[in-house]
């Protein structure tokens, strides 16, 4: 069982994001033939990859964010949330909603770089040397990533102007491009035969 690590006192408003920092939401999911150096992959404010829209929704909403926009990008519907506390530690969300199902495929938390959020982000997900990717830019930054039993991935980026945690599904998402390069296709293959058609009709008037 995992060590669990308080932060400081800060306003109510910003606890809900701290404690997820600091592990108190961290809910593994049961898969108990996981290999020992894959372990099921964990939840981010109670969120993880595959899960419905009304439900990731609803556990930003708990955590003090609201949505901002959307916007498309190969096959998925990237919906942007902003913290309602201007001095949130971690004041920006973005999840990838993707298939005909829409749920989720990624999730980005992001907001300024900072020893705490590297702190506690390496200490509950267990991200040590064996997760740490390229040159380290000092004691307090870098990045990493970690690969789970059920394919989803996390990294984090802390650099020395913003940092960012991403948990992801990247055979969820390359199924999304792939069927939004196919629908598109076909749109393409519909809109060539409909002209093939028109002139052909134009051809029969001479």
């Amino acid at each position: 069982m995992p060590r669990l690590y308080f932060l400081p006192y800060c306003p109510p408003l910003c606890v809900p994001i701290l404690c997820v920092l600091a592990g108190l939401w961290f809910v593994p999911s049961a898969a108990a033939d996981a290999p020992a150096d894959r372990p099921p992959s964990p939840a981010v404010f109670g969120i993880r990859p595959g899960d419905r829209t009304a439900a990731t929704r609803a556990h930003l909403r708990a955590a003090g964010y609201v949505s901002r926009s959307m916007t498309n990008g190969d096959g998925c519907v990237v919906e942007h949330f902003e913290h309602a506390s201007e001095d949130a530690p971690i004041p920006r969300a973005n999840v990838w909603l993707c298939g005909p199902e829409r749920r989720v495929a990624r999730l980005d938390m992001e907001g300024p770089a900072g020893e705490r959020f590297y702190r506690a982000a390496r200490e509950r997900f267990q991200l040590g040397a064996n997760q740490r990717e390229g040159d380290p830019v000092g004691p307090r930054y870098g990045n990493y990533a970690r690969d789970f039993a059920d394919g989803v991935r996390l990294t984090m980026t802390n650099t020395r102007g913003s940092a960012r945690l991403r948990l992801e599904d990247p055979e969820a998402l390359r199924r999304a491009a792939a069927m939004q390069e196919e629908a598109v296709r076909r749109l393409e293959d519909t809109a060539a035969d409909n002209e093939q058609r028109r002139r052909e009709r134009q051809d029969t008037f001479f």
